[in-house]
């Protein structure tokens, strides 16, 4: 990579950051009281649980699951060798949104069924349903060594998951709310446990990221390059 091109991307990702951080100071004064209660914190016990409980824990999970949402984009751009791929072209986003739909239909009638839900969550319930799409498209790529079949087998999945969760929002109209905000998203439930589990997985995947570049920089230029390299290229793609 060429000098002025390598210093460009630095100042880049250096802005970026800049700019995240900057968020992350604008969410703390967002509220009922403003800065009012970010301003006051130090003197105020009230105030500094208002920003310390509440408001920094949502900013900085919204802050953190953007992150894991961009590396995912990022890797699955390299996999595809897409600048248009995003994290969802393997069917786990209209898994996601079926398990959610399943539970509230099956589950979410009784008190008994309704503790059950509870337990597991939607977020448990989005997780099992993006897995099985997942899995399903592997199946029907037939592994991981053809791009194009996984690419085109994780449309079909998404395609035919998506349909299934509209039929069941359509049967069950009083589900469909639900979907919908948990389509959606809220951070009004993120405390720390939640920022500390993602900061986790985030670290864990940038790392992971990092060792599978020299990889996905061989893929880029194409699959017979790749493998005449001696690249790992089926480790890769799992």
């Amino acid at each position: 990579m060429p000098a002025g091109h390598l210093r460009r991307v630095v100042l880049f990702g250096l802005a970026l950051l800049v700019l995240g951080a900057a968020l992350l100071l604008l969410g703390l004064g967002i509220g009922s009281t403003g800065f009012e209660s970010f301003l006051s914190a130090r003197h105020d016990p009230v105030s500094l649980q208002i920003v310390w409980d509440i408001r920094l824990p949502r900013t900085l999970g919204a802050w953190l699951a953007g992150a894991l949402l961009g590396l995912a984009g990022a890797v699955a751009q390299g996999l595809f060798r897409n600048p248009l791929a995003d994290p969802f072209l393997l069917g786990s986003a209209s898994g996601a949104s079926l398990g959610v739909a399943l539970a509230l239909l099956f589950f979410g009638g009784s008190a008994a069924s309704a503790q059950w839900v509870v337990r597991l969550g939607l977020t448990g319930a989005a997780f099992l349903g993006s897995m099985a799409a997942v899995m399903l498209t592997l199946l029907l790529a037939r592994g991981v060594q053809q791009t194009l079949r996984l690419l085109l087998a994780g449309v079909i999945v998404g395609v035919v998951l998506g349909a299934m969760k509209d039929l069941i929002t359509i049967a069950s109209a009083d589900i469909l709310q639900a979907i919908q905000g948990f389509t959606l998203g809220n951070t009004g439930l993120v405390g720390w446990s939640a920022c500390a589990v993602m900061a986790l997985a985030c670290a864990l995947c940038l790392l992971l990221a990092w060792a599978l570049a020299p990889v996905l920089d061989g893929l880029a230029l194409g699959e017979a390059t790749a493998r005449s390299l001696g690249l790992p290229l089926g480790a890769m793609r799992a």
